[in-house]
């Protein structure tokens, strides 16, 4: 977007620098939210950037680029970097530079979210939340543990008429025809989303519910199958509990290798049909459901990095080293 359209980044910009300098703060803190950090940038403000290790620019990339930066990719840089110069502000090489913070906090470990110790970043291990009252429903109580609980989390299954890259129905579609009437209770969450008519009747052994609190449920379950958000994966692996993943976009795919790298899960790649909808393997995803379900080294790999997280202060900690930034201390 910003690098088609110059015009569209010069007052996009403009914006976001009138709307911090009349807030005036000690601190700008963002997520990947390129016009704010360039913002802090421009008008000197200290940042702090939360993200992921993907997203900071001393990341070697995502895994299937083995390192080794494509030549020739796209590159919004000298749009941003036109708009820069006009405010006074110094260019980058690329658009990701602008994401490494005065302090970037990384919502990870050092084996989730692997960077080099010259990154000059600090690890807060996973930040995941649910309220502080929210508790299972009655129904997912009432599941026998005597059957394997697997919990689906599609996220948005669609985002459009048309399919898009960004949908998830192909998750629902995989647990349906793997999973539809096994000996497993399936718990199926939508992302507050209704399940697209589309996909018909579900197998008696499913049930839906458009939300689940995401910690909580990933305790209660055995497995857990969905589409490689990284919250989905440190939710998961903050409570041991391993997954079987279906990456539906490029970012998510480096999450679900790294997790299969841990030992803590599998992953099943899609491809895009004819139609324009991805689909899989389904024998493929059946046998790794079940691998995964009854081998225990896989659960075992889940609760070793669950403990190693305990180690990271999360929000708590984000949220100290964000205010000792804002004080002049760090």
């Amino acid at each position: 977007m910003y690098g088609d359209d110059e015009e569209y980044a010069r007052a996009a910009t403009a914006v976001h620098v009138d709307l911090v300098r009349d807030y005036d703060p000690d601190v700008v803190v963002d997520s990947f939210g390129l016009l704010t950090c360039l913002t802090a940038r421009i008008l000197q403000v200290p940042l702090a950037s939360v993200i992921q290790g993907n997203f900071h620019p001393a990341s070697a990339g995502f895994l299937w680029w083995a390192g080794k930066r494509p030549a020739g990719l796209p590159s919004a840089a000298p749009v941003i970097n036109k708009v820069a110069t006009e405010y006074g502000a110094a260019s980058v090489a690329r658009c990701v530079d602008l994401l490494a913070g005065d302090l970037s906090l990384i919502v990870g470990t050092p084996e989730t979210d692997p960077l080099p110790a010259t990154a000059g970043v600090t690890y807060v291990g996973p930040i995941v939340w649910q309220r502080g009252n929210a508790a299972l429903p009655d129904w997912v109580l009432a599941l026998s543990r005597d059957t394997p609980v697997i919990w689906v989390y599609s996220g948005n299954p669609r985002y459009g008429g048309a399919p898009t890259p960004l949908d998830s129905i192909v998750v629902i579609r995989a647990a349906i025809a793997a999973l539809g009437d096994a000996p497993v209770h399936v718990a199926l969450t939508t992302g507050y989303q209704e399940v697209p008519a589309e996909v018909g009747t579900l197998p008696s052994n499913f049930h839906h519910a458009a939300y689940l609190p995401g910690p909580a449920m990933a305790e209660r379950c055995d497995l857990m199958v969905h589409h490689g958000g990284h919250s989905s994966v440190m939710t998961g692996l903050s409570a041991g509990t391993p997954a079987v993943i279906i990456p539906t976009i490029t970012e998510r795919e480096s999450n679900a290798r790294r997790l299969a790298a841990l030992g803590a899960g599998e992953i099943v790649m899609p491809v895009d049909g004819a139609d324009g909808e991805k689909q899989i393997d389904v024998a493929e995803f059946s046998a790794k459901v079940h691998r995964v379900l009854n081998e225990p080294g896989y659960r075992r790999a889940a609760r070793r990095v669950a403990e190693s997280m305990r180690q990271f202060g999360g929000a708590q900690e984000a949220a100290d080293r964000i205010e000792r930034l804002a004080a002049g201390k760090t």
